[in-house]
This record gives structure tokens, sequence and C-alpha cells, in this order.
């Protein structure tokens, strides 16, 4: 207890300047219901905040894997871990700035008008949320952009993307072509990729937001973490 009292203390001491950028804007944000099919044609982009320790953050992780990229292979997600990752605790602050979230996780946005905060309103909305679009461009700190033209190196802090049974994971500085990143995160083969890189094979780690999550397959390319085929360890167990 005393241990997570203190990793608290530390990221609410981080989120000072963030605090700073913008005002607290309530304990919850309603999804809008306003259609928007603006963005990319082929990818529904989003961004997820989310802590280690969080049971609604975990719920909601579950809910957009198990459901969500099944039902939307064109899911993007980019992820930020706030409890672990004090590099994060900036971005939030000009998530909440430009967004009007407020800093309750979880939170996921689509764009200004469709966003949700808190595990209450987010278990019960994030199905209805997504399915307003066909296509949605990436919502960004500075801005938004489709996910095709996404620089996912230059995003700010340390990131997470996931889609469908693969997650990306910045670790460091990375001088990686971008384009091999895309394509790990959206080719239908992810070997025939692999096989045409340079990679070192790792063990794979846990999913830091949902507890049971693992993968089977992992390699570190250039300051990133890359695995898939996921598994909750329950079942392996089974097996």
């Amino acid at each position: 207890m005393g241990e997570t009292n203190n990793r608290m203390k530390s990221f609410i001491l981080l989120l000072c300047f963030a605090l700073a950028l913008s005002p607290l804007y309530g304990d919850s944000t309603e999804p809008s219901g306003e259609i928007d099919t603006t963005g990319n044609k082929e990818y529904i982009c989003g961004t997820y905040f989310g802590g280690i320790g969080c049971h609604s953050c975990e719920d909601v992780a579950k809910i957009i894997i198990d459901e969500l990229f099944e039902q939307y292979p064109q899911l993007v997600l980019i992820v930020y871990e706030l409890e672990e990752e004090p590099a994060n605790a900036e971005v939030i602050g000009k998530y909440s700035k430009r967004y009007r979230v407020g800093f309750m996780v979880p939170i996921l946005i689509f764009n200004k008008k469709v966003k949700g905060a808190g595990g209450k309103v987010l278990k019960s909305k994030c199905k209805e949320m997504i399915k307003q679009f066909e296509s949605n461009k990436c919502p960004l700190a500075d801005g938004e952009v489709p996910f095709d033209e996404l620089d996912i190196s230059s995003l700010p802090g340390k990131p997470q993307l996931w889609m469908k049974d693969r997650i990306l994971i910045k670790e460091g500085k990375s001088e990686i072509d971008n384009r091999i990143l895309h394509k790990l995160l959206t080719t239908d083969s992810v070997y025939e990729v692999v096989k045409k890189i340079k990679y070192k094979e790792v063990k794979p780690e846990n999913n830091q937001l949902v507890d049971k999550l693992s993968y089977r397959k992992a390699i570190r390319i250039d300051g990133w973490l890359f695995q898939w085929e996921p598994y909750y360890r329950s079942e392996q167990t089974e097996k």
C-alpha cells in the first residue's frame, strides 16, 4: 500500500505541469450523439488513456480488446498509460486542454465532439461511440491526422498503438522507418514483414492495462517493442 501511495504521489507531482496547462473540466464527459464521418477512409483512429491499478480502465480496455477490435478490424488506438509512465503526464495535459476531457481515467477520444471519460460512462457508451464512424482521423494533442499519414515515431511521451491482435510500444529513441511501424500494425501477415527487418526476439510482456492478457510473440526493433497473438493467461493454463 505504501509503495502504491508513493507512486501515486509521484504521478500527481508530475501532473502539476499538465494541470497548469488546462483547467479541470469535471469528473466525467458524456459522449456526444453527433455523427462525424470525416477522416481516413480505411481506419477508425482514437486515443485512450488509462492506468495500471485502475479497475475501470481495465474493464474498458477489455471491452475494446475483446469486442471492439473484433467488430471493427479497422480500429486503431493510440494508448497512454499514466501510472507508471511519467512521460505521459504532459501528454494528458495537452489532450485535456484541446479536447476538454479533464483528467479522470479512463478516457476515450475520437474527436472534440465524440469523447468520454470515467469508467461508468465508457463501459456503457464506448460501443455507441464507435458506431458513429466509418472512418476517423487520429486525435492528437495538436490536431488530427489520418492514420496512414501518422508519423508514429514522433508521437509524444511513451505511447502504445493497439490494433486487432497486436500491440506496438514505444520504449525509447528510434530511427526506424515509419513505414515499417505502419506495416507491422496493418499487415495480414506479420511474419512476412518481420523476416525483412532487423529485430531481436524477446520474451513477451503482459499488457499493462489488462492484467491477464499476454502475447505469444514479441520482438524488439530500434526503440519499439512489438507483440502479437494475444491470449489470456488463464486460457493457456487450461490447455
